[in-house]
């Protein structure tokens, strides 16, 4: 093959950076496949833009809007959880002055960086964000991270549980991102949608928060293509298993978390999401699990399922078959 030609298709081209280099797996999300390979023909991985020579580089404290102030504004929700509050210190730390929305009693008390809102209130909702926008004057980088998880089976819930996981992790980013978008059409900013691995691949034990994060994660893939013309990005982040776990409604008697593979911290996902707003990318796969189930349900979905239940029914404790429905839905709903 001559140097013309060395771009085009060999064996070689077809596997991933991170096998053909000495960068190693931790690479994955700027890794290129070539050919039938490509997770820029499956959506995995954002195809490097090349900036405009003419146009001038933006930064957190740099802007072309003009208003209260110049400094990039990012907007967390469930930012009283443990990923929102690494989210808050992250953000901060690259510039950004920062507003962090969670149930008014999560919220610390003297904080001015928290605003008290339920996400599932379109008028709490309304107002708080005509709040951000008169006080800072913009909206550059909207985070919908608050979510609610559900473990147990089918019936361990009733369906007013389904519903209201459904409501915090679904129509919660959309009213927050209807709220926001005439801020983030003038900044030309970026939406960052905490959704799981739940969010792409089945996971077993817990299937109302599956089917709200596979809807949520539906939405916002959506939505990237519908806001594009309008100069606002869509980040995808699916986090596996952290520590700590997140707020959930009640669970039944005798149900534990299952969890497979190592755990991340909160902090790991903070770094990854805020790095991915820096450079401008589609997707975060923070962890290993992550990562490898990204893949492996791709190529194979049907062996994916069979593992991942295989593994989680091996380090979980036997559930009843049906318990109880009428246990009362937490109020929390911070991650």
């Amino acid at each position: 093959m001559t140097a013309q030609s060395s771009r085009e298709f060999t064996p070689r081209s077809c596997l991933p950076l991170w096998c053909t280099t000495t960068r190693g797996p931790n690479k994955v999300n700027r890794a290129m496949f070539r050919i039938e390979f490509s997770p820029y023909r499956w959506g995995a991985i954002q195809r490097p833009v090349h900036p405009d020579p003419n146009r001038p580089a933006r930064s957190a404290t740099a802007s072309p809007m003009t208003g209260p102030s110049m400094t990039k504004v990012a907007v967390i929700t469930g930012a009283a959880g443990g990923i929102g509050r690494a989210m808050l210190q992250r953000f901060q730390q690259q510039g950004y002055t920062v507003a962090g929305l969670d149930l008014p009693h999560a919220c610390p008390a003297g904080d001015p960086r928290f605003l008290g809102c339920d996400i599932t209130d379109e008028a709490q909702v309304r107002t708080v964000f005509e709040h951000v926008v008169a006080t800072y004057g913009r909206i550059d980088v909207l985070v919908n991270n608050a979510g609610i998880s559900a473990i147990g089976a089918l019936m361990d819930h009733d369906v007013a549980t389904y519903r209201h996981v459904m409501e915090v992790n679904y129509i919660g980013a959309l009213l927050c991102t209807r709220a926001a978008l005439p801020a983030l059409t003038a900044a030309g900013g970026r939406i960052v949608v905490t959704s799981s691995v739940a969010g792409f691949a089945p996971v077993l034990g817990r299937p109302a928060y599956v089917g709200a994060k596979h809807a949520v994660t539906g939405l916002f893939t959506a939505l990237r293509h519908e806001l594009a013309p309008q100069g606002i990005s869509v980040t995808m982040v699916h986090p596996t298993f952290v520590v700590g776990g997140m707020g959930e409604v009640d669970r039944a008697a005798g149900v534990e978390r299952p969890v497979t593979g190592p755990e991340i911290t909160p902090d790991d996902v903070a770094r990854l999401v805020v790095q991915a707003v820096l450079d401008g990318r589609d997707l975060v796969l923070p962890g290993r699990t992550a990562k490898l189930a990204w893949w492996a349900n791709r190529l194979s979905p049907r062996g994916y399922a069979w593992a991942m239940a295989r593994r989680l029914r091996r380090t979980a404790p036997p559930t009843p078959r049906i318990a109880s429905i009428t246990r009362p839905v937490s109020e929390e709903t911070t991650r």
